[in-house]
């Protein structure tokens, strides 16, 4: 999208004209929309410049031979895992987040190729530009990325940590992917969902856990597998949640020394429960529309520091 003036889109549909609005903020939650004009088959929506490439990378660094990468926007850790060519891999992902993330992304099967549904480019796993690209236009977004990821990397086990108090949507054993999920805005396209599945075979076996012994029970019972581990710091603090996400956000508070120190307890479980050479990749995503930026800041350098703590006594 273009970073300088408003973009129009055109987006087709079946749906009621009085139900397409409120259809398309829940498909453009990520951008600012300035106006919507609905016709009987397409509407043209009007989206602000955007202030910042949600493809950005803020940090990337390689700690002791793990790599640790730093986004704002969770979205923009898939290009980066593409690159690390970790899909070679048999692969374990720990998902650390307030949210599934699990929603389906905003791209079309068409004539063998897939297409972003907002610019009409291709978009190609192995052409990483292309993925930045559907990031930046909010095809692949924040509630949508880990889809794609388990699709494009084939992970054989997804573990979600969420936080204590929050209701997951699903209890299943496992996930199906496939290319069957309908489109609330046009009945015929078909888009990418992730399915669950309670008993039976599955593409990806799924643990869902507020506890950290949970998260411990399946890492113990694990056979080897590569971990990928995906932060959201909006686990920590979700309190932007409830904000204007088209207004600027305030930079909020600085932490307490107290509450840091217990956040600082739960990395240090975490990092430990992890054996000795099987983290691959270490993601951290701000979160700014759900996390305050200053307490994101100093969950960036709690979380760098107990990785430097854990790859210490485990050289």
């Amino acid at each position: 999208m273009n970073s300088g003036s408003p973009t129009l889109l055109r987006i087709r549909h079946d749906a009621q004209e009085t139900e397409v609005p409120e259809l398309l903020r829940r498909e453009l939650q990520t951008v600012k929309i300035l106006s919507i004009a609905v016709m009987s088959d397409h509407a043209i929506v009007e989206i602000a410049p955007a202030t910042r490439r949600k493809s950005a990378i803020l940090r990337h660094e390689w700690i002791s031979g793990v790599p640790m990468t730093v986004v704002d926007d969770h979205a923009a850790l898939l290009p980066v895992w593409l690159g690390q060519a970790l899909g070679a891999k048999r692969l374990l992902y720990i998902h650390v987040d307030h949210h599934s993330d699990l929603g389906m992304p905003n791209l079309f099967q068409s004539g063998g190729r897939l297409l972003d549904r907002f610019s009409g480019q291709e978009v190609n796993p192995s052409d990483l530009a292309s993925v930045v690209f559907a990031v930046d236009s909010t095809a692949i977004e924040i509630g949508s990325f880990l889809t794609l990821a388990l699709a494009w990397l084939s992970p054989e086990a997804l573990v979600w940590l969420h936080p204590p108090g929050v209701e997951p949507a699903t209890r299943a054993v496992g996930l199906h992917l496939g290319w069957d999920g309908v489109d609330p805005l046009s009945s015929s396209d078909r888009r990418l969902k992730a399915m669950p599945v309670f008993g039976g075979d599955f593409q990806v076996a799924l643990r869902v856990t507020s506890m950290l012994e949970g998260l411990a029970s399946v890492i113990a019972a694990d056979d080897g597998r590569d971990i990928i581990l995906d932060i959201d710091l909006d686990y920590f603090d979700n309190s932007y949640a409830a904000l204007d996400q088209a207004k600027p956000m305030p930079a909020g508070n600085l932490p307490g020394a107290d509450w840091l120190t217990r956040q600082a307890s739960v990395l240090s479980a975490l990092f430990g429960m992890i054996p000795a050479g099987r983290l691959r990749s270490v993601g951290i995503a701000r979160s700014p529309g759900f996390c305050p930026p200053r307490v994101a800041d100093a969950l960036v350098e709690l979380v760098r520091a107990e990785l430097i703590r854990w790859l210490r006594g485990h050289p």
